[in-house]
Order: structure tokens, then sequence, then C-alpha cells
């Protein structure tokens, strides 16, 4: 659930820091909402070094969403203007969705490939970055792939048993594989 934070930076109070642990790698957000004058957010390591951040001008809101791995973080939220602002801070972090596939040629998941076409989800980014997934055919066929409903950049290559690539799809941006 989004935990949600409200206090102010500004003139005399120009940095606001909170600090934060993770047990699991997650998929973490952060909102920064309220503003009447400019402020930004850093999302920083251990040991205080700026991971990402969010610099936008004027009073809009500030947001980062990113996958993070288990360990100690810090969120700072800085004046940019010589005015005061409120604001509003909500952070959540949910550990993925279970991996379904599996990350290598050998714990590939095994499935069966027929006539009609057959769905799976999952997801692959920073923190999964391969998914493999095992099939035989018993006789020649026409093999037809997709890889759709991307909200990132991905790809899919189609190798053989020895793990040599027969054929791959590597279109830029979100966009479809076949």
């Amino acid at each position: 659930t989004t935990k949600n934070f409200t206090d102010s930076v500004g003139r005399t109070d120009t940095n606001d820091y909170y600090r934060f642990t993770l047990n699991q790698n997650s998929d973490f957000k952060l909102s920064l909402s309220g503003l009447t004058e400019n402020a930004d957010v850093r999302l920083l390591n251990s040991s205080g070094r700026t991971i990402t951040s969010s610099r936008k001008s004027g009073n809009s809101s500030e947001a980062i969403n990113r996958q993070l791995d288990a360990g100690n973080y810090f969120i700072q939220v800085l004046s940019r203007t010589r005015g005061n602002t409120d604001y509003n801070l909500g952070v959540s972090a949910t550990p993925p969705a279970p991996d379904l596939a599996g990350n290598s040629r050998t714990t590939a998941r095994l499935i069966n490939v027929g006539s009609t076409t057959t769905n799976f989800t999952d997801s692959v980014g920073r923190t999964d970055t391969n998914d493999y997934y095992r099939f035989t055919l018993n006789k020649n066929s026409d093999f037809k792939l997709s890889l759709s409903g991307l909200t990132e950049n991905a790809d899919v290559w189609l190798l053989n048993s020895s793990g040599r690539t027969i054929a791959s799809s590597r279109k830029s941006g979100n966009s479809s594989e076949e």
C-alpha cells in the first residue's frame, strides 16, 4: 500500500530526507504532489549517491517508478526556489509478480505448442533480464510467436536445442515482436 507523508521545504528548510529498507526486489513508486513552488525529488542509494531523480519545472508533480534490489535507500525532497512549498509524498514498493519462466536454457519453462495459440504472461526488466521457454515439435511445423503488451523495449529469440539463434525480433521501443 502507498505510504503518504506531508511536509514542506523552502528557504530555511531546503531538504527533507526519508530512509527506507527493502527486504526483497520490488517495483518502487514515488509521487511528489501538492506543490505551490518548485521542488524536486531524488532517489539515493545507501551511500547517498543519486540513482535517479525527477526535476520538473514549476510546481509540477514529480514521479519516480523503478525496479529496486533489496537494500537501504534514501529519498531527498529539495526546494528549488526561495519560496516555501508544502508537499505530499507518496511511496510504495511492491514485490514483482513471480517469475513464471526459467532464467536460463537449463531452467527453461516447459510449454506445449499446438495448433491453437497459447498465451503466457510474465515480465523482464532490470532484476529479471531473461526468460526462457522450451518446447518440442514432433514434425515440421509452421511456427508463429508474438511478444506483445510491452511497456518497455524487449526482444525475442528463437533458439535451437544447441542454443543457436534460428530467428529473432529486435524492434525498438515497446513495439510488439514477432
